[in-house]
């Protein structure tokens, strides 16, 4: 038996489950993308304190690409700790919340265009259906 990936997919919350590289437990393409793009819930050790009162310039976390649903709750709730402990400014914290306000809204508008294709794919699979079995395109589903 070999070993299995154990990186849990954030678009649907299963695990990979591809063979992982010897002594790691994550494939070849997960820890290509870990090693590039940190987790977003794993958060970045805080620098040290400066001197001066202003709030540390860098974020306290990084983000993974808010491509699904998921992702951006995932943002947010990042965000909503940030701001409770203390580690982001007013404005930058606003900015960041309406890029996620966005990205939530395309998120659902691609999501609405996809379904449409696939919509349309169907109708026109069932339209060819029609025409090979002879009943034409008289007869659609309701």
């Amino acid at each position: 038996m070999y070993p299995l990936c154990t990186h849990i997919k954030s678009s649907d919350g299963k695990v990979c489950q591809s063979p992982a590289l010897r002594g790691t437990d994550l494939c070849y393409y997960h820890y290509r993308w870990r090693k590039q793009k940190p987790s977003a819930a794993r958060a970045v050790p805080p620098k040290k304190k400066a001197a001066s009162p202003k709030k540390d310039r860098a974020l306290p976390f990084q983000f993974d690409d808010l491509d699904t649903p998921e992702s951006i709750q995932t943002a947010l709730s990042l965000v909503a700790t940030a701001i409770a402990q203390d580690k982001l400014d007013h404005n930058r914290a606003s900015a960041i919340l309406y890029a996620l306000q966005m990205a939530n809204a395309n998120i659902s508008k691609l999501s609405y265009a996809q379904q449409n294709q696939q919509n349309q794919e169907q109708q026109e699979t069932w339209e060819q259906y029609l025409k090979r079995t002879g009943f034409g395109a008289a007869a659609t589903p309701a």
